[in-house]
C-alpha cells in the first residue's frame, strides 16, 4: 500500500512498494541526527600503481577525496593499500587535509619519519590507517594520502617485481556530533 509519511502535518517523503522517497530527493537542513551517526560516506579505490622514485611527501594516485561536512562534525578516515619497495628503507605515510586552500598534515604517528615501515625485493606489506578529524568547518575539505621512501623505489598497490597488485582505498565519512 502506497502512502505518505509526514511530520507535523509537512509531507517530507512517500513510500510505494516498500521504497521511500523524500521530497526533492533531500531532507531539509534543519534535520539533526544523533551525535555518532554516519552522515556521509565518500570512497575512492584504485588499482593504479604509484611508483615513487624521489624525496619527500608524494600524492598517492587515486586515493583522494572530497567531502563538505556540517559545521562542528567530525570525519573519520580510513585508507589501506599494498606496498613494497626495492630496498629496505625507511617508509613514510601521511594524510594532507586541504580545506579554503590550507594544507595541513594530519600525525599519524610519525609521519614524516618511518610509520609506513619497511619491505624490500619480493616482499610487500598491506596496511591500514584510521584517523579521527575534527576539521571544525563546513567548507569543501580535500583529504588524500602521501607516502615517501627513505631510499630505493617505492611502489603502491603493488610489489616491485609486479604480479601481485591489489586495490587501495579511502573511506571517508562524516560523524555527527
Amino acid at each position: 500500500m502506497a502512502g505518505e509519511i509526514k511530520l507535523n502535518s509537512v509531507n517530507f517523503a512517500s513510500e510505494s512498494g516498500g521504497t521511500i522517497t523524500l521530497n526533492n530527493g533531500t531532507i531539509g537542513s534543519g534535520v539533526v541526527f544523533p551525535a555518532g551517526h554516519i552522515l556521509k560516506v565518500k570512497t575512492a579505490i584504485t588499482d593504479t600503481l604509484t611508483t615513487i622514485n624521489t624525496s619527500g611527501m608524494q600524492d598517492v594516485t587515486g586515493l583522494s577525496v572530497d567531502i563538505t561536512p556540517k559545521l562542528g562534525n567530525a570525519i573519520l578516515i580510513f585508507f589501506s593499500f599494498r606496498f613494497s619497495n626495492s630496498t629496505s628503507s625507511n617508509n613514510g605515510v601521511q594524510i594532507l587535509r586541504t580545506n579554503e586552500g590550507q594544507s595541513d598534515v594530519l600525525d599519524l604517528g610519525g609521519s614524516t619519519v618511518t610509520n609506513l615501515g619497511n619491505v624490500s625485493g619480493v616482499s610487500f606489506m598491506d596496511t591500514s590507517f584510521t584517523y579521527y578529524d575534527l576539521p571544525d568547518t563546513d567548507q569543501l575539505i580535500n583529504y588524500k594520502v602521501q607516502v615517501q621512501r627513505g631510499a630505493g623505489t617505492l611502489y603502491i598497490n603493488d610489489r616491485a617485481v609486479n604480479g601481485n597488485e591489489r586495490n587501495g582505498s579511502i573511506i571517508v565519512m562524516e560523524i555527527a556530533i
